[in-house]
């Protein structure tokens, strides 16, 4: 099943192309939404979108461009017949973790110990080329793949 990870931001998202047969990211990469907007109406799998919430704290416009990009972007997929999943980012870390008070470095190691070293230039392990946004829209990926083995059975 192919998977296609966002990490919604207000200008740009971070996505993760996931294989969840082979467990193989096909790319990763941080670029511009109107390019993620196209992505997701060309994608031919399952889009997961990092959901907002609220959870009590003070929002600001930033927050509020984000939650309309991610709007679009599962609209764009949606649209066209694709399946989307929305995953509140408490999900990913009890999926991950085992509980939802854990850190992004919680959540980043869960991923290396799962999947294996990031490793070297020389020596690529399966996690390279892994960075910054890309962890957080990795992590979507997985716990999507988890959320629908589970349904599943």
């Amino acid at each position: 099943m192919k998977i296609l990870g966002i990490d919604p931001g207000s200008k740009e998202s971070g996505f993760v192309d996931w294989d969840s047969n082979g467990s193989l990211i096909a790319s990763a990469d941080k670029i511009p939404n109107v390019l993620m907007l196209i992505a997701c109406r060309l994608y031919s799998g399952v889009v997961a979108i990092e959901q907002i919430r609220g959870y009590g704290i003070v929002a600001g416009d930033d927050t509020f461009d984000t939650c309309e990009w991610t709007g679009r972007f599962r609209e764009a997929h949606e649209g066209k017949g694709g399946k989307v999943m929305m995953i509140p980012r408490k999900d990913i870390k009890h999926h991950l973790c085992g509980n939802t008070t854990c850190k992004d470095t919680h959540v980043r190691q869960a991923l290396i110990d799962k999947y294996g070293p990031i490793g070297t230039k020389k020596e690529k392990g399966p996690l390279y080329g892994i960075s910054g946004h890309c962890w957080s829209a990795l992590a979507v990926c997985v716990t999507c793949q988890m959320l629908l083995e589970l349904k599943d059975i």
